[in-house]
C-alpha cells in the first residue's frame, strides 16, 4: 500500500504523497522515488482495485470516494506538511483533495493529469477503454501505442503489463464508465497552493494543448512544464525528469516559507 523512504526521521519538512494512474499501482512511482534523496519521506497509497488494495469499488463510486480514501490515508500516515503528486487519474483525484484546501498541503504537482473537465467519450471509445486491460495483448497495445512515446525498457514494460492486467474488473471499468466523465472544475478553481504541471510533449491522452486549454485557466497559481519526446506515462518514461522537477518545486516551496 505505501512506500516509505529509509530515513526514520526525514530532515526535509515536506512528506510526498504519490497518486497513480488508471492501470497503475504504488510501483508506478518506484523509478521516481529511487532517484530522490534518502531524507525525503514518501507515501504511495493505491486506489481501490489496483496493486495491493483489494477494497471493493461500489457501483455508486465516484472520484470523491477515491479522494476520501486518500484523505483518510493522509490523516493516518502523515505527520506534518506534505506535497501531493498525482498522475493522470490520480491527478484528477488530487485536484479534488487540493480544492478542499487541507491545512497541511504545501503544494500540488500534477503529472500528465486528467483535466477537471468532463471528458465525453463515444460509445466506441468507452468500450475500447473498458477492455484496454483485458489481456496481455490488449494491454501491450495500449502501452506501446497510446500511453507511451517510443515504448518502455523491457523490465519496466513487463511490470506495467502485469500491474494493469491484475487490476480488479470493477476498477478497470469504473474510470471509462464514470470517473473520466466527472467534472471537478469547482474543486480545481478552489486550489490555493502553488501547482506545477508536467506534460509529455508526445502525450496522446492529455496533450499539452489540452492541458493548456482545459486545466491551466482554472488554476490560479500554476506553471506548465513540457517534457520533450515523452508520452503519457511520465513516471515510467521520464523518472529522472520528474525527480528533478520535483526537487526544484520543493526548493521553491520551502524558499517561500
Amino acid at each position: 500500500m505505501t512506500h516509505q523512504s529509509p530515513s526514520p526521521a526525514a530532515n526535509r519538512p515536506l512528506e510526498l504523497i504519490f497518486l497513480h494512474y488508471w492501470g497503475g499501482s504504488a510501483a508506478t512511482w518506484d523509478g521516481v522515488i529511487n532517484l530522490l534523496p534518502a531524507d525525503v519521506k514518501t507515501h504511495t497509497p493505491e486506489f481501490r482495485g489496483w496493486g495491493e488494495n483489494h477494497s471493493e469499488m461500489p457501483s455508486d463510486a465516484s472520484l470523491h470516494l477515491l479522494a476520501a480514501d486518500i484523505e483518510e490515508f493522509i490523516a493516518r500516515r502523515t505527520t506534518g506538511r506534505y506535497l501531493l503528486v498525482g498522475h493522470s487519474m490520480g491527478g484528477k483525484v488530487a485536484q479534488i483533495i487540493a480544492g478542499s484546501r487541507p491545512a497541511n498541503l504545501a503544494g500540488l504537482m500534477l503529472v500528465a493529469p486528467a483535466p477537471p473537465t468532463a471528458m465525453a467519450l463515444s460509445a466506441e471509445q468507452r468500450e475500447t477503454m473498458i477492455h484496454a486491460y483485458d489481456s496481455a495483448e490488449s494491454t501491450a497495445f495500449v502501452l506501446d501505442n497510446v500511453l507511451t512515446a517510443g515504448g518502455l525498457p523491457h523490465a519496466i514494460r513487463q511490470k506495467a503489463l502485469q500491474t494493469s492486467i491484475a487490476g480488479s474488473r470493477d476498477a478497470k471499468t469504473w474510470w471509462p464508465k464514470v470517473g473520466i466523465g466527472e467534472e471537478v472544475l469547482k474543486q480545481a478553481a478552489s486550489i490555493d497552493v502553488p501547482v506545477h504541471v508536467l506534460s509529455g510533449e508526445k502525450d496522446r491522452v492529455d496533450t499539452p494543448a489540452t492541458l493548456q486549454e482545459k486545466l491551466m485557466p482554472h488554476l490560479s497559481n500554476a506553471r506548465l512544464e513540457v517534457i520533450e519526446g515523452k508520452g503519457h506515462l511520465l513516471p515510467l518514461e521520464a523518472p529522472t525528469a520528474i525527480a528533478a522537477s520535483l526537487m526544484q518545486f520543493i526548493d521553491l516551496l520551502l524558499s517561500a516559507d
